[in-house]
């Protein structure tokens, strides 16, 4: 089986990876206390804010990670990357039309030791993420019960691929801190969706 898979690096992120990474920390600590008690994905119930642990990855219905990051300069600079890639992506890889109109979902994943990401899929057309402090961790996708491919995550490297491929996050080595990568869904008005849960895609103009 083929996947149409496309990987992006941006100099920025690798300049600017600290001060990145701390401001990633308080985004998710603003979106954790905002929806704390609040229910986003049925998955995961009632989120609760855990004093110890930042993970709102399963806040992403309710919340749009580059409007809870302003006035943040950097994560300015990281949605003019993010949108960027997704155009070439759309247009020059998969072959959509120029006049494509594009929406996108997009959060904030920072994880420790315990709360990396098992497998799992998306149910839009189009997936991504982009690691800004991936520690030392690969992304398995497979195609059904088999391994197709991995990417060792790597600082500003983004990864963009069809939605629906289920993968997941395997440690190499012990997780210092927080692992923080910011993940993204993509639909467009190419696809067949009459109701989105939730309220966070915005338009890419």
């Amino acid at each position: 089986m083929g996947f149409q898979i496309q990987l992006y690096k941006s100099d920025y992120i690798i300049s600017n990876q600290e001060e990145i990474y701390q401001e990633s920390l308080l985004i998710a600590d603003k979106v954790s206390r905002l929806y704390d008690g609040v229910t986003a994905d049925d998955r995961k119930g009632v989120y609760k804010k855990i004093p110890e642990s930042i993970n709102v990855t399963w806040l992403y219905p309710i919340y749009n990670l580059f409007a809870a990051s302003a006035p943040s300069i950097h994560f300015y600079e990281i949605n003019g990357f993010v949108n960027q890639s997704i155009r070439q992506y759309l247009f020059d890889i998969v072959g959509y039309p120029k006049d494509t109109k594009i929406w996108c979902q997009t959060w904030i994943n920072c994880h420790d030791q315990d709360t990396l990401l098992n497998k799992h899929t998306h149910h839009f057309s189009h997936h991504g993420y982009l690691s800004i402090q991936p520690r030392d961790t690969r992304t398995m996708f497979y195609n059904e019960d088999e391994e197709a491919y991995f990417i060792k995550n790597e600082p500003g490297v983004l990864y963009i691929g069809p939605g629906n491929i289920y993968h997941e996050v395997q440690a190499l080595g012990p997780i210092q801190d927080y692992r923080v990568t910011i993940a993204f869904n993509i639909i467009t008005n190419h696809d067949s969706y009459d109701k989105i849960d939730g309220a966070s895609f915005i338009p890419i103009l």
